[in-house]
């Protein structure tokens, strides 16, 4: 029967200092996934510190081409003396259109900008793949093509399926007036 006792106790005190060790490991690992939280916490906050800094360093690329756009439309010296210039060789109707086609153009060019600079809660959306390939065209091609000596041949599949963007992004008009 002593046995018996000593074999239980024994049994008892080994179970008590797994239990202990089971304790330490326990808190060991709460402390380590604390600091991983921790960790992890830091790491989407310089995430979203690096999402807007690549969108202001995008903003600003795309803000000098722009300026460029606006510069050429906004003259109205330029405007003047381009239309007095064709109407003499009676192009005016010619000019007329060209002014109006990329009056037009600049509008969407500024829309989308605006509309980009807007930065949204992360969430998820379906995006037609051709229509972002037209909207970074749209901001670049000036600048690729003319300063950059780049030309853009573009062929796009018709009829791709929509894929799905999670994170920030910018808000799409539905239309612009």
């Amino acid at each position: 029967m002593e046995d018996i006792q000593a074999l239980s106790a024994a049994r008892e005190k080994l179970l008590l200092a797994n239990i202990k060790e089971l304790n330490e490991v326990y808190e060991s690992l709460r402390i380590k996934i604390q600091d991983i939280k921790e960790r992890d916490s830091r790491i989407r906050s310089f995430d979203e510190i690096l999402t807007r800094a690549n969108r202001l360093s995008s903003l600003g690329e795309l803000a000098a081409s722009i300026a460029h756009e606006i510069k050429n439309l906004s003259s109205p010296s330029r405007v003047c003396a381009a239309y007095q210039q064709y109407e003499g060789r009676g192009q005016g109707q010619q000019l007329r259109k060209y002014i109006e086609k990329e009056s037009e153009r600049l509008s969407t060019v500024l829309m989308r900008l605006l509309d980009f600079s807007r930065m949204n809660e992360p969430n998820s959306e379906s995006l037609d793949v051709n229509a972002v390939v037209d909207d970074t065209i749209l901001f670049t091609e000036h600048h690729l093509t003319r300063f950059r000596n780049v030309h853009l041949t573009v062929e796009k599949e018709k009829d791709l399926p929509l894929v799905m963007r999670t994170g920030f992004i910018c808000s799409r008009p539905s239309s612009i007036s």
